[in-house]
């Protein structure tokens, strides 16, 4: 089963943030819909500093922890609960490959622990 894990908000809602790029939000649907994946794991981008609730759509699953007021340290305390989130998650498929859209210092600890501890194909 592949499973691919990026930085996504939902295209209806991509014209209420001016801080998201929507090249790149349109570019990510278009690959993980071409590619098939099974299951898309979607990080809200760090810079939404709200809590969304978007809902997950087919195999799109939004990932999103605001439980804390997302400024300074807190923010790093939020992107380590929203990574905690996704290596739960992420248990269940370490057995196939895992592709990784654009690693950034959010999900750097998502691969590491992927690559190196559940030793899936990343």
């Amino acid at each position: 089963m592949r499973v691919l894990v990026c930085e996504l908000v939902p295209n209806e809602h991509i014209a209420s943030f001016t801080n998201v790029g929507q090249a790149g939000n349109t570019y990510v649907l278009n690959f993980s819909n071409a590619c098939s994946f099974e299951k898309v794991f979607a990080f809200v981008p760090i810079q939404v500093e709200s809590m969304q609730n978007f809902k997950n759509a087919g195999a799109i699953e939004y990932f999103q922890v605001r439980a804390f007021k997302h400024k300074s340290i807190f923010k790093i305390i939020n992107r380590l609960l929203e990574s905690v989130k996704l290596l739960k998650q992420l248990y269940k498929y370490r057995k196939g490959p895992v592709w990784f859209y654009n690693i950034t210092q959010h999900h750097f600890i998502v691969y590491i622990i992927a690559k190196y501890l559940y030793r899936s194909e990343s």
